[in-house]
């Protein structure tokens, strides 16, 4: 039991799963399955499951919205994660917006982000 998710007639409320996934890491027909969710019927969690892709990877779905990824250390510049390094509200909103306008064969990306921004927000943490 966790006393922070709210649930009612059996149904959790307010609850995803964000599963995320490079596609360049699987065959053409898990991809498939992957993003449809077919990958995921019997599984329990089913309902509240959203996968989130990039095609072939992050690294390309950030250079198509013009982020310099060359490699996995430089997404510290895009996502600090201590005090050290700051990143305002305003960068956080654009890069979300930029990630909720890509092309959907490319990323769903966006998606995810636009979810912990809201959840951020929410909790008021930016």
């Amino acid at each position: 039991m966790y006393p922070d998710v709210e649930f009612y007639k059996n149904k959790l409320l307010n609850f995803h799963l964000y599963i995320i996934m490079d596609t360049d890491d699987c065959t053409a027909e898990q991809r498939i399955r992957f993003i449809n969710k077919d990958m995921f019927k019997k599984h329990w969690l089913y309902d509240y499951i959203i996968p989130i892709y990039n095609s072939p990877n992050l690294e390309s779905t950030m250079k198509k919205i013009d982020m310099p990824v060359e490699n996995k250390k430089d997404y510290i510049t895009i996502f600090p994660i201590n005090n050290t390094t700051s990143t305002n509200n305003d960068d956080i909103n654009e890069l979300c917006n930029k990630l909720e306008r890509c092309d959907k064969k490319i990323t769903n990306i966006g998606k995810y982000f636009k979810a912990c921004l809201d959840i951020s927000k929410e909790n008021r943490v930016l």
